[in-house]
């Protein structure tokens, strides 16, 4: 594809999420061995590292630029995940589920949260009201996302 080209500084890049302004790239990378959360602008400057955060992936940026979503097993031992929320800063990190979430997504507007656990459920931006949606017959639900 024309106009295609590798962004410096995000060796080991996984869920790539666009900041709202189209200036910035969150993601994770594992070459650590462990799963650490970056932000880099689109010409690869500008690097922030938040390996101070804690290991963390699936990230994805909020409507409005002020939040990332990502998911992590920092409060399982056993390996269940959850998702969490913070500012692209690393600051201000909450959890918003309690048990086996992951794969979280930002409605276009913000005020709602898609994301799988088994199943797929809905939840406001702030955790709250936490909703099993209806999925039978459409396959896997690992990677939702709103349309």
């Amino acid at each position: 594809m024309a106009g295609q080209h590798r962004v410096p500084n995000t060796d080991g890049g996984e869920y790539p999420t666009w900041s709202p302004d189209g200036e910035r790239i969150a993601f994770n990378s594992n070459l650590s061995g462990d799963h650490v959360m970056y932000i880099v602008h689109i010409d690869g400057s500008h690097v922030v590292d938040l390996s101070g955060v804690g290991e963390g992936w699936q990230v994805d940026w909020s409507p409005d630029g002020r939040s990332i979503l990502f998911t992590s097993e920092r409060d399982h031992p056993n390996h269940y995940t959850d998702i969490y929320v913070m500012r692209p800063d690393g600051s201000g990190v909450q959890r918003l589920t309690d048990a086996r979430a992951y794969t979280p997504a930002w409605s276009p507007d913000g005020s709602r949260i898609v994301f799988s656990a088994p199943g797929l459920f809905v939840m406001r931006a702030d955790g709250s009201g936490i909703t099993s949606l209806r999925a039978e017959g459409i396959g896997e639900t690992s990677l939702p996302d709103w349309v």
